[in-house]
């Protein structure tokens, strides 16, 4: 899997891509944005143009989960317009709304954190249960693997330095003790990707009005989608998870969840040869 930092194609070769595709398409003013799995044109008048960094199978069963979505769950999803005939890239509208502001959640008022939390919470809730069995098999949904990074990273221990390797290994350990370690009993369908970059609010402290980027959907435990939220600063997680609770008379392990997220955030900084020292030590290890 390609990183971010380094994708090579530009603005302004992404727009040739769109313009070739003959249709009546205003790109001025427009600006990239680049993720782990998407690179995206977005235009002043209110198009995405969202190129797939993940491969041709995985962008096809993204087109096949929003059409399953649109108009299912409690908040609006990218509704595509058209797809690209000569590049795989999909046309929608943006999704408006405003940008999450996580200072102002962390000092807002408890009963404005805990609708912003509520909202959340349900959009999970609906998601969680949205696909049955044969739609996941259809869909090509897959279940997720607890063991699968732990072997990842198994594999590059005797590669790092010391105490690197204690605190890794330290991290392994604690996260082995979880319950997201283990193959999840009662798994529900997940975003995958759940965080303020891929979602806007009615407001900067609001609810809710709009969720995107459904390419890492996966089969798993309900604790992974607030993986990402745990290191925001708007601490909404536990409000999350409380909401979650209430809707399903479900706990969540946050802890668990937190440790996978800094297991993930360790496979990505070697990805791009950075140092996982510095990431270790931001979670206590």
């Amino acid at each position: 899997m390609p990183s971010p930092l380094t994708e090579t194609r530009t603005l302004t070769e992404l727009a040739s891509l769109v313009l070739a595709e003959g249709r009546p398409v205003d790109l001025d003013g427009a600006e990239l944005l680049v993720g782990w799995e998407n690179a995206v044109i977005k235009t002043a008048e209110g198009w995405i143009y969202r190129f797939p960094r993940m491969g041709q199978a995985a962008f096809e069963r993204e087109l096949m989960i929003l059409e399953r979505l649109a108009g299912t769950l409690p908040a609006p999803t990218p509704e595509v317009a058209w797809t690209g005939r000569l590049t795989p890239f999909a046309a929608y509208r943006t999704i408006e709304g405003a940008t999450a502001d996580s200072a102002a959640l962390r000092s807002a008022p408890e009963d404005v954190r805990r609708a912003t939390a509520g909202s959340l919470a349900a959009f999970l809730v609906a998601m969680h249960d949205r696909f049955d069995e044969t739609e996941r098999a259809e869909l090509g949904i897959t279940t997720q693997n607890p063991r699968a990074i732990v072997s990842e990273i198994e594999e590059l221990l005797p590669s790092l330095p010391e105490p690197t390797r204690s605190s890794l290994r330290a991290l392994l350990t604690a996260y082995q003790e979880t319950e997201l370690s283990a193959p999840e009993p009662r798994p529900v369908v997940l975003h995958g990707d759940f965080h303020f970059g891929n979602l806007v609010l009615d407001q900067p402290t609001g609810v809710v009005a709009g969720v995107w980027d459904f390419s890492c959907v996966e089969y798993g435990n309900p604790a992974s989608d607030l993986r990402y939220l745990l290191g925001d600063r708007a601490d909404l997680a536990g409000l999350i998870a409380d909401c979650y609770a209430d809707l399903t008379g479900r706990t969540l392990d946050l802890a668990g969840a937190r440790l996978v997220g800094a297991l993930e955030e360790v496979t990505d900084a070697l990805a791009e040869h950075r140092p996982i020292d510095p990431v270790l030590h931001s979670h206590g290890f």
